[in-house]
């Protein structure tokens, strides 16, 4: 028992390792990219439709951050802090500085997002549980997986309550919960939320659609990792020596990819 959760822990501090490198990366990446938008302001404005078509997607994230903070400032002074409209302005700013890599700063403004909803709102409503879906995404980027499962798994319950058990927002949210058990090497769990997003998929959408293939595609990772998991698990329970540890393949997300999702489940 003492070798498995040396074990255990072994595989978590190799990921752990393998985020903190990737977290620095975001961190440096982000200070340069606030300078850039900074400096984009001023220029942002003159450009003409036929320029913003060539425009590369950073420029274009950088002009859009432009437009969103205006809009906050304007729907903050004329409707007020706590309406409705202006906790989905900060929403889509939240978003809009995540796809310039300033996380920290996306992370901040959903947290006020969901407590001004909290407010208008109080916690068991849509909008809530879309904030957390957020949040969660926005955790499990830059590492803090615990976290994320937390806020995950309350978008699951909420979105199970208001849509039903069998909607493709739970769906979702089943997959978002299997991705973040696989990074935390806990195959098992991964594999049983994974088989619920696959079920719904399959009967909502079809076995040939894109999000079914994907979830098939999941699937069958997890069942691979899971398998040489346990297989590791049962020699160490034998008191057989391992000399070398098998590699798993843990499916840590790009930056891209949660910018992505945050756009599938913002719509």
């Amino acid at each position: 028992q003492e070798d498995i959760e040396k074990f255990r822990q072994e595989m978590f501090r190799r990921q752990q390792q393998q985020q903190q490198s990737s977290s620095k990366a975001v961190e440096g990446s982000e200070t340069e990219t606030e300078t850039e938008t900074d400096t984009s302001m001023s220029t942002s404005m003159s450009t003409s439709g036929s320029e913003a078509g060539s425009m590369p997607n950073s420029a274009r994230y950088a002009e859009a951050l432009v437009y969103q903070q205006r809009a906050v400032l304007m729907s903050e002074r004329v409707l007020g802090i706590d309406h409705p409209n202006t906790i989905t302005e900060y929403a889509h700013l939240a978003l809009y500085c995540f796809a310039n890599n300033q996380i920290s700063t996306a992370l901040k403004l959903m947290y006020r997002a969901r407590y001004l909803a909290l407010f208008c709102h109080g916690e068991n409503h849509p909008e809530v549980a879309l904030f957390d879906s957020n949040i969660g995404l926005i955790l499990h980027a830059v590492g803090e997986f615990d976290l994320s499962l937390r806020f995950l798994q309350k978008a699951l319950e909420l979105n199970t309550t208001f849509f039903g058990p069998k909607s493709l927002k739970v769906a979702m949210n089943f997959h978002l919960v299997a991705r973040t058990h696989s990074c935390k090497a806990d195959f098992r769990t991964a594999l049983q939320n994974e088989k619920e997003a696959y079920a719904i998929y399959k009967q909502l959408l079809g076995e040939s659609h894109e999000r079914t293939r994907e979830s098939a595609e999941c699937l069958k990772h997890l069942t691979t990792q899971a398998v040489k998991f346990q297989k590791t698990m049962n020699q160490l329970s034998r008191g057989e020596k391992i000399t070398n540890i098998p590699p798993l393949q843990i499916q840590t997300p790009s930056l891209s990819n949660v910018l992505d999702t945050l756009n599938l489940i913002n719509g």
